[in-house]
Formats: C-alpha cells, sequence, structure tokens
C-alpha cells in the first residue's frame, strides 16, 4: 500500500513520514485511489529557536550567493532531521529547490547513494529540455553512475573518460558540481544530505570536493550525521576536519530539550496539560531527548498515568519499564559494542546513574567470576 506525495505526487512505501522523493512531511499524503488511511502525524516542533535561527541565515547567505554548508550532529531522536525538515519547508516557501539524499545503514547500497538520490529527484520533477541543460556537455560522466539519466537520455554528448582512476574520478567530481550549480542557477538550491555518518567514502570525498567550490553560488548543502557514531578512523571524521578549513562551513550539534520545552512537548503528545511533577520525572528520565519524550509520553498516556488527578509517583512506578520505541534506539546502540562493554554496562545501570569507578570495577570483577 503506498502514499501520494502532495507536493511531488511521488509513490512512497505505506508507513512512511517523508517522502522519498522531495523529503516532504507525509503527514497531509494523500492515499491512493484503493483509499489507503492516511498516515498520522507527528510530534510537535517545539524549542531549537537558535539553531534554526543560525541555519536560516545560512540559508539566507546561500541564496545571496554566498554558498553554505551546515552540519548538523547529535544523537539518534534528537531532532536533526525534524530541523532539516523545517529549514527545507523555509526553502520552499522562498522558491528554493530542495532535495534530498538519504544514507542507509543497511549495507549494499551503491557508491554516492545520496546523491544519485538527489538527482533522481530532479530528473523526476523536470522535462528532458531541462535535464538536458542542467547536465550540461559532460553529462555523460553523470549518466555512467546514474542508470536512470542513461535510460531517458540515451543520446547525451559523448565525452573522453580518462584511464587513470583519479583522473576519472576528478572529471565526475567537476561534472557533478557543475551539475549542481547549473541547478541552483534557476532558483537557489538547498541539498540535504540525511544521515551521513552511513554513507559511503565516495560520497564524502565528493561532498568535500563540492563544499570547496560553491563560496560563490545560491547552493546550501545540509547535512546531518550521528556524533557518537564517529571515531578517528571513521570517514566521516575526515571529511569534518577538510570541511572545516572553509570558512562557510559551520556546525551544529543538538542537545536535549529543555525543561519548558519538554513541558510543551509532552502536552502537545499527551493533548492535555501534564502535572508539572510528572514532567519532572519523565525530563530526568530523558534529559530532554525529544524522541525519547514522546515515547515515554505515548506509554504513560495509554498506561492512564498522565491525567489532572495523577501524580509523579505513577510515573514513577511507570517508568521502570521502557517503551518499545526507546529500547529498539538503545538496542542498536547497544548491539554495536562488544560483550564486555555490554557487561560492563549492565554492571553500571544495577548501580545507578552515578557511581564510582572502583565501586563498578569490584562489581565486574565478581560478576566475571
Amino acid at each position: 500500500m503506498t502514499l501520494i506525495c502532495s507536493a511531488c505526487r511521488r509513490e512512497n512505501r505505506h508507513g512512511a513520514a517523508f517522502c522519498d522523493g522531495c523529503g516532504g512531511s507525509l503527514s497531509a499524503a494523500a492515499p491512493p485511489p484503493s483509499g489507503a488511511q492516511l498516515v498520522s502525524g507527528d510530534r510537535a516542533f517545539v524549542g531549537r529557536g537558535e539553531e534554526l535561527a543560525k541555519l536560516a541565515n545560512d540559508l539566507d547567505a546561500a541564496l545571496d550567493g554566498n554558498g553554505r554548508v551546515a552540519m548538523v550532529a547529535g544523537e539518534p531522536g534528537i531532532g536533526k532531521t525534524r530541523i532539516a525538515h523545517r529549514i527545507a519547508a523555509e526553502a520552499k516557501v522562498r522558491g528554493t529547490l530542495v532535495l534530498w539524499g538519504r544514507c542507509k545503514e543497511e549495507p549494499g547500497a551503491p557508491p554516492y547513494w545520496p546523491w544519485l538520490q538527489a538527482i533522481d529527484a530532479f530528473a523526476l520533477e523536470h522535462d528532458d529540455a531541462a535535464l538536458r541543460t542542467a547536465l550540461g556537455r559532460t553529462g555523460a560522466h553523470i549518466a555512467a553512475i546514474v542508470e536512470t539519466l542513461a535510460d531517458r537520455l540515451p543520446d547525451l554528448p559523448a565525452v573522453s573518460r580518462a584511464s587513470d582512476p583519479d583522473q576519472a574520478r576528478f572529471q565526475l567530481f567537476d561534472a557533478l558540481t557543475s551539475f549542481w550549480k547549473r541547478v541552483a542557477g534557476i532558483s537557489g538550491l538547498l541539498l540535504v544530505l540525511d544521515n551521513l555518518h552511513t554513507t559511503d567514502a565516495a560520497s564524502l570525498r565528493f561532498l568535500e570536493f563540492l563544499a570547496s567550490e560553491i563560496s560563490s553560488d545560491r547552493i546550501m548543502v545540509l547535512g546531518t550525521y550521528r556524533d557518537i557514531e564517529l571515531t578517528r578512523q571513521h570517514p566521516l571524521s575526515n571529511t569534518l576536519g577538510e570541511l572545516a578549513r572553509h570558512p562557510w562551513v559551520n556546525r551544529l550539534r543538538l542537545t536535549g530539550l529543555s525543561l519548558p520545552e519538554a513541558t510543551e512537548l509532552v502536552k502537545s503528545v499527551a493533548g492535555r496539560e501534564p502535572p508539572r511533577d510528572l514532567v519532572q520525572v519523565v525530563f530526568g528520565q530523558t534529559e530532554g531527548n525529544p524522541l525519547f519524550l514522546q515515547e515515554i509520553t505515548r506509554y504513560l498516556a495509554h498506561e492512564g498515568v498522565i491525567g489532572a488527578d495523577r501524580s509523579a509517583a505513577g510515573g514513577s512506578i511507570a517508568l521502570r519499564r521502557i517503551p518499545e520505541g526507546i529500547r529498539e534506539v538503545i538496542g542498536t546502540r547497544l548491539n554495536r559494542l562488544s560483550r564486555t562493554c555490554n557487561q560492563v554496562l549492565s554492571g553500571a545501570a544495577v548501580i545507578g546513574r552515578a557511581f564510582r569507578l572502583d565501586l563498578l570495577t569490584r562489581l565486574d570483577e565478581r560478576l566475571s567470576s
């Protein structure tokens, strides 16, 4: 069962929150003719005023012809993709073309996957003439990695391809950069690259190349990534170091919501004014993580804990169980750790949120014996 995006009319899988083509929210997507149910709306957007202002300034600068790159980092559920959608919505209101590339955690994605998605989305929204103009004389280089372009425009002018791998990659990067510049020349361009911590090294190399070339173009690149996934050996770590050399590249790190913001979010999810002491308990457990706040609030509402006559005591009891949505996020992170590390964390969880290292060491020794 599919959902039809109201913006670009692309078909999307049932249950998707955002369109795979244009990145727009599917909360108001039209159902297919069979009469499928609409996807319910997601949580209200609260907070992030300072971060949104910084990203809006980057967008202003880019649309004035001073290209920008913004990298938004944070833990799972902190709201990286949601803030990207807010900026994308602002860009669309201003008539800017917005294209998305979403990186996949599953292995097997082809090289340049997020860039291929963005190119496909552009091709989907434009006719052959506009596509030829954007591709220019070196479009065959791009068609070599984008099969849909080769199928749609089989008569693209032939280009000589270098036999040396490094030269061939430079030709491709130069062709891709010229393509995005021509696209941006029409109405400005916002490229959103979501979950860059999972993408391939080739995509990151091109991001470095493109970032160095857009200082005088109407292009903004907005990337999101989980900083907790990065090590010194991670390809993205090297890319971030390269990007830091350019003054038009900015980085933001999202942290948890404040208590007033968390209160507003709990109220929007629960659909009623929550008891203040209960919000204090939920806030303390989640440290303001929006996803965790949402999942715990939904769980407490389902259990009947949230109500005008209920206090934090019931919430404290209910919070001894972890909602499935949070369990899955935490489980994914724990699965990446070694068995020994998980054992240490289990001991730490038994002790509590604050503990002395010597106490943890003694407990770990006892568990290992």
